[in-house]
């Protein structure tokens, strides 16, 4: 029977167009993350995670029992562990676990870059900020390298998911042959190369992935290693609810009412901090805070609204930041923070004008020592005092 080739072409034609394994190219713009071919420089430093840490910066690894080499049955390539951005906007990324590595023929034309999703740790993935101080959400949660130590690039005999349509890239798919017969690829990824001391954010950089052949006479596949080399335009990004440092050194809250990295607040002080009125005060096993304003106290030991407290001789703000008002017979001394017993004095270091009259009136003067009168501070009160009867 013979078909008819119009019907057959038309036919084609209307069949959609699937592509595997598609690649995403995404704006550098923000980010200004230049690609660096042919460089043998391989230089990750704190980007690598993971058990195979230690072997990452290695370009390509000879000894066959090594942790971080990819068996893939049929020969070995290099892989690499790395926190990979799996989105990227203009102010934010998403950062996953994921193995960066290589495949090729024994002697291709030209040698691709894979990626894939590690065998163990995968989920582990947060999103960082170039800055996160209109965040209203919180992750507290401690980023380092730590935290990722325990994910494996492979399990011996397992398969790997390749996911190389989910990895955005600035630039993608460059091949070059840097001097050799085989054209190697080079993509533009964004991925951590460093952590910040509070565990609240990292450094991220452009890293230009290159795959690189050696040993082309090993059988049954030659050994495949992968390069990854910043672009020197290292950028702080935090983690929700933080912003970067005036030094650009670090992340800190950006704001304590929403997102504190200290110890849990003590009875009776949690829910009531305020940013605007309140600074906090560590303790042993939590923390207090008091009112930052100088000479401004809580208005009672149940109200923590900051006001300002009158300082007197039997007035001042407490050890817990209170404004006190002694009781009559105590003073207030600043130098323990609280209310102790008068001292009697002579009414001689009082003078004519705070005695008023009631000097001159010999015969209610000595009345004034069991009514402790001396620790009056208000004429008027000092007055009412050694006129009673």
């Amino acid at each position: 029977m013979k078909i008819n080739k119009i019907f057959l072409l038309m036919f084609a034609l209307t069949v959609p167009t699937v592509v595997l394994g598609a690649r995403t190219k995404v704006s550098n713009d923000g980010w200004n993350m230049q690609m660096i071919r042919c460089s043998d420089v391989n230089n990750p430093e704190d980007a690598c995670i993971g058990t195979t840490a230690s072997n990452c910066k290695n370009m390509a690894l000879a000894n066959s029992d090594s942790s971080g080499q990819i068996d893939d049955g049929d020969g070995k390539r290099t892989g690499k562990l790395i926190m990979v951005a799996r989105t990227i906007n203009s102010d934010s990324a998403y950062f996953c676990p994921t193995v960066i590595s290589s495949d090729a023929d024994r002697k291709p034309k030209s040698i691709p870059t894979v990626y894939y999703e590690p065998y163990r740790g995968a989920g582990d993935c947060y999103w960082l900020f170039k800055n996160a101080s209109g965040n209203s959400e919180c992750d507290a949660s401690l980023i380092n390298s730590k935290r990722h130590e325990d994910v494996v690039m492979k399990k011996p005999g397992k398969g790997l998911t390749n996911i190389e349509d989910r990895i955005p890239m600035f630039e993608l798919n460059v091949y070059d042959k840097c001097g050799s017969n085989v054209k190697q690829e080079h993509d533009l990824v964004l991925a951590i190369v460093g952590w910040t001391p509070s565990g609240h954010g990292a450094f991220v950089d452009g890293l230009t992935v290159r795959v690189q052949r050696t040993d082309w006479d090993r059988k049954p596949k030659p050994w495949l290693g992968v390069i990854l080399r910043k672009s020197g335009n290292q950028k702080l990004l935090c983690a929700k609810g933080f912003t970067p440092n005036s030094s650009g050194t670090d992340c800190v809250s950006a704001n304590d009412e929403i997102c504190r990295t200290g110890k849990p607040f003590c009875a009776g002080y949690a829910g009531n901090f305020s940013a605007a009125q309140h600074k906090e005060v560590g303790g042993t096993s939590c923390d207090t805070f008091r009112c930052s304003a100088a000479g401004f106290g809580f208005k009672s030991a149940t109200d923590y609204t900051c006001a300002e407290c009158l300082v007197g001789t039997r007035t001042g703000i407490n050890k817990d930041g209170v404004c006190e008002t002694c009781a009559v017979g105590y003073l207030f001394d600043s130098s323990i923070q609280s209310c102790k017993v008068a001292a009697k004095v002579s009414l001689n270091t009082f003078t004519s004008k705070t005695l008023g009259t009631a000097l001159k009136s010999g015969g209610y003067v000595a009345n004034s020592g069991s009514n402790k009168c001396w620790t009056r501070t208000l004429p008027e009160e000092f007055k009412s005092c050694i006129l009673a009867k």
